[in-house]
């Protein structure tokens, strides 16, 4: 009989054992769920002035890739050549200032121009249509929420204009001595670039050079590519024996944008420039 009373305790306390060890396996998965299982709705943590503030890569149209190295943005098509940084931290800007006044957007999307803006996780897509380089409107998606950004936003409306143009920042009346074209067919302001490239498969190509020199003692040494009706251009940056302090302090900030790359012209400057 004490044998018989003995197993039955004993079988309440396995019971209870049991009963504690199952609690402790529900709570053991609540806090796994908890910890490591996150809804598809809340993956983003963060809201739409923040997402632009954390900005690091830039696509237009599927037909522009900007990226920020090393705080500066390049184009990634372009063996990383530097844009208009300005233009786009501006542009980035005024969509923060328009994103913490924005309200929620119910409508259906529109816009047949598109800006696909991204952070280390998130991302923001920017539709609007575009009116000579100019919107006031941009809608904004993310997290499948939609809102109206109301503002003057810059937006180029072709790649190359995204990067710096003119290619050169100096005034015709600033050069000293001109050698290999007619000074009145020559512009500074003229020479803008479709894109730009470290490999230099202009080898064969036909070739003659310009040479420039600047009154601040800049000397500059443009070599001109040609093949039917593609030409491309290189551009040695110098200064003269005696250079200004002016001169010393262009080459310093601004040779890398020179040294060693080639650009595309459009075709009327590339003709002009090589005399054809």
């Amino acid at each position: 009989m004490v044998c018989t009373q003995s197993k039955l305790e004993e079988n309440k306390m396995n019971k209870k054992l049991m009963k504690i060890v199952l609690v402790l396996i529900l709570v053991g998965i609540s806090f796994f769920l908890a910890f490591f299982y996150v809804p598809k709705s809340y993956k983003h943590t963060l809201n739409l002035p923040e997402a632009i503030l954390s900005v690091n890569e830039l696509f237009y149209n599927n037909s522009l890739n900007l990226r920020k190295n090393d705080g500066i943005w390049v184009s990634t098509a372009d063996d990383n050549y530097p844009v208009d940084n300005d233009l786009v931290e501006v542009l980035l800007k005024e969509l923060y200032q328009a994103a913490i006044k924005a309200k929620k957007y119910d409508e259906d999307v529109w816009g047949n121009d598109e800006i696909i803006i991204k952070t280390e996780n998130d991302e923001v897509k920017l539709y609007f249509d575009e009116l000579s380089g100019q919107t006031q409107e941009i809608l904004a998606v993310i997290n499948d929420d939609k809102y109206l950004l109301n503002g003057q936003f810059a937006v180029p409306s072709q790649p190359f204009e995204w990067f710096l143009q003119p290619l050169l920042p100096f005034e015709n009346e600033d050069i000293s001595e001109i050698y290999g074209i007619d000074p009145s067919k020559f512009s500074f302001s003229d020479i803008v670039f479709y894109q730009a490239t470290k490999s230099n498969d202009f080898i064969e190509w036909d070739n003659r050079e310009i040479k420039v020199i600047i009154n601040n003692g800049i000397v500059l040494t443009f070599t001109i590519y040609a093949m039917g009706h593609s030409y491309w251009m290189g551009v040695d940056v110098a200064t003269t024996v005696m250079p200004t302090i002016a001169a010393d302090e262009f080459i310093k900030n601004n040779s890398f944008l020179y040294k060693d790359w080639f650009f595309e012209l459009p075709q009327p400057i590339g003709s002009k420039l090589f005399g054809n």
